[in-house]
Formats: structure tokens, C-alpha cells, sequence
């Protein structure tokens, strides 16, 4: 899945730069460059039949010379399991109608789908989160 991925975006135009222990590099298709840290991993399991990332991009704001950050949690897993979690609207969106039709093209058509979901996280609801998240991993060790 990560290879076909990141042959897409390589194919529009994104480029790796380069990568730390949990952060990498990512050259835009603008030409900017964006720091991506990864914050928390929860790899794919039988029983949540997704895997998971949070992320905190930081990058520089060209207009005001400041840096933004910005947290995301994105989740990939097969549409059965990724577009009952989208939020209502979402589900009945136009876009989200379109995509749904041309997954079922390509199921009847024999071929492997994977679905990509994400929102931004607001710095409280991450705090709130990672500690909840790190309290699971210590009582698994």
C-alpha cells in the first residue's frame, strides 16, 4: 500500500527530501518544502481492519514569514471499514457519491481498493489523545 502511495504522489509532483528518526522532509509541487513529524502510529490490526497515523506538518508561510503547524490524523483501510466512520455530511457528499460508484467499478472489476480518510486535530484534543494513547502503551508493555 505505502509504495503505491508514494509512487502517487510522486506522479503529482511531491518529492521525499529527506528523513530523521520520526520526521522526513517532502518537497511540494509548488516547490515549498514541509516538515512531517510523526506523532503517534497505530499499525493495522484484525480487529480495527485500518491503520492509523497522526501527524504535525510545519512549514513556512511565505506571506507573513512565519511557520504553521498543523496536526492531522489520517486512517487507510478498505471502504468497508473507512466510509461508515465519515462524518454524515461527508458520506452524502457529491464527491463522496462519485468515489463510492467507481469503488464498486473497480471491486466488480476484480481489484484491490484502499480508502485514505483524514481530519485536522486541534492542539487540546491531541494533548487529551497522546495521553491516553501513551497510558495504553506503557499498560502493554
Amino acid at each position: 500500500d505505502e509504495a503505491a502511495l508514494c509512487y502517487g504522489a510522486r506522479h503529482f509532483g511531491f518529492s521525499f527530501l529527506s528523513r530523521a528518526s520520526q520526521a522526513l522532509s517532502v518537497r511540494l509541487d509548488n516547490g515549498a518544502t514541509v516538515r512531517v513529524t510523526v506523532l503517534a502510529l497505530l499499525k493495522f490490526s484484525s480487529s480495527r481492519k485500518r491503520s492509523s497515523v497522526v501527524v504535525r506538518y510545519e512549514d513556512s508561510d511565505m506571506e507573513w514569514g512565519g511557520t504553521r503547524l498543523k496536526t492531522v490524523l489520517y486512517t487507510k483501510g478498505a471502504d468497508s471499514v473507512i466510509l461508515p466512520r465519515l462524518r454524515a455530511s461527508v458520506q452524502r457528499a457529491p464527491d463522496t457519491l462519485k468515489c463510492i460508484e467507481a469503488l464498486k467499478e473497480m471491486a466488480e472489476d476484480g481489484l484491490r481498493t484502499l480508502c485514505v480518510a483524514c481530519r485536522e486535530i486541534d492542539s487540546e484534543e491531541l494533548d487529551l489523545w497522546l495521553t491516553r494513547y501513551h497510558e495504553a502503551c506503557v499498560a502493554l508493555e
